[in-house]
């Protein structure tokens, strides 16, 4: 049996109302300005919504509260809160944040510049870094010192 034959049934519509060769089922395609579920979820999480922490009020995003939520039931012992944890934590917990590969992409900038420095510039930069070390001291110990006579009067 072909798929072009004029036999009607589950499958296969009436021929007069099958796609003809090379058009969309879709022509106009999905319309500008519309988003995807995934897009509509992620901006519905990262709301900020108000919340009451220790007396105070503070804004906080919805994905933030709900994590906080998650981890405040599983403590009080709700175990498919428990579950939850047990099984998404470590993959949360090992993947890197944003703060992480920001502080990678710096380590690997300076490591880029150091090999790129030859050793006098690396002798030179290192008594620079020690002069201005015992300089911040030396305005510390003045700073400590001023403070110790304030606390005296």
């Amino acid at each position: 049996m072909r798929f072009d034959s004029d036999e009607v049934g589950p499958g296969r519509p009436p021929k007069h109302s099958r796609f003809k060769k090379g058009e969309s089922g879709n022509p106009k395609g999905r319309p500008k300005g519309s988003f995807n579920l995934r897009t509509i979820f992620e901006r519905a999480l990262r709301e900020k919504v108000r919340i009451r922490e220790k007396g105070r009020y503070k804004d906080a995003k919805k994905w933030e509260v709900a994590m906080r939520q998650l981890a405040n039931r599983a403590a009080g012992g709700d175990l498919p809160a428990i579950r939850l944890i047990l099984i998404y934590g470590p993959a949360l917990l090992d993947s890197p944040s944003a703060e992480d590969l920001r502080e990678l992409a710096e380590f690997k900038e300076m490591n880029r510049r150091l090999e790129s420095m030859s050793n006098e510039e690396l002798e030179a930069r290192q008594r620079e870094l020690i002069e201005t070390r015992e300089a911040l001291e030396r305005h510390e110990a003045k700073e400590e010192k001023i403070r110790a006579r304030k606390r005296k009067e």
